[in-house]
């Protein structure tokens, strides 16, 4: 498993959507410290980051005017502009596998990040479910709309000893059923 996931290029064809671009974007965004490399066709790639790069240069974009560069106005011009055929998170996050990724290790276990397509409100239902019968406030779930963008990024962290180790399986979980409400939503969309 890469601790960098990235959704790059094999030469000839983007191996990566837009969707792609803007939940890497809204996490970059909402996360702090996390930075992005942006792979080009035939161009050095840019750096997204809210400060220095990680190997000390200057970043070439903030998240936040990446944000404003994917803007539905903006999009096609701006990602057909800079060719961009991938990105990758370089730094401030650490993959675990199915778009769940992992920040800090305190006496809380860290946090688990996602990002979702699918708007606060079905992710706020989706936690109200609780099949993992969690009792009151052993869990802080933040759920952070990022409307520019039509993403949804989401923290969880364990506020109880006994969650810390279930936090990968809850935080999996969460991400296998946005997955499951975004193709829903997307069968929805396309049948009306």
């Amino acid at each position: 498993m890469s601790a960098r996931p990235s959704f790059g290029y094999d030469g000839s064809v983007a191996r990566y959507s837009s969707a792609q671009l803007h939940l890497a974007a809204a996490l970059a965004h909402t996360v702090p410290g996390v930075a992005l490399r942006l792979d080009r066709a035939s161009r050095p790639p840019l750096h997204v980051a809210h400060q220095s790069f990680v190997d000390g240069s200057s970043a070439a974009l903030s998240p936040c005017e990446l944000r404003v560069l994917l803007a539905p106005d903006r999009r096609p011009a701006v990602v057909e502009q800079l060719e961009l055929v991938g990105v990758e998170i370089v730094a401030g996050l650490v993959h675990l596998g199915g778009g769940v990724y992992a920040r800090g290790h305190g006496p809380l276990g860290g946090e688990r990040w996602f990002a979702s397509t699918l708007c606060e409100a079905r992710i706020v239902e989706l936690f109200a479910r609780d099949p993992f019968e969690i009792s009151e406030h052993a869990l802080d779930v933040r759920v952070v709309p990022d409307d520019l963008l039509g993403i949804t990024v989401v923290c969880i962290t364990a506020t109880r000893p006994r969650w810390f180790g279930l936090l990968d399986e809850i935080a999996h979980w969460a991400v296998s059923e946005c997955l499951v409400g975004e193709l829903a939503h997307m069968l929805e969309t396309s049948a009306a």
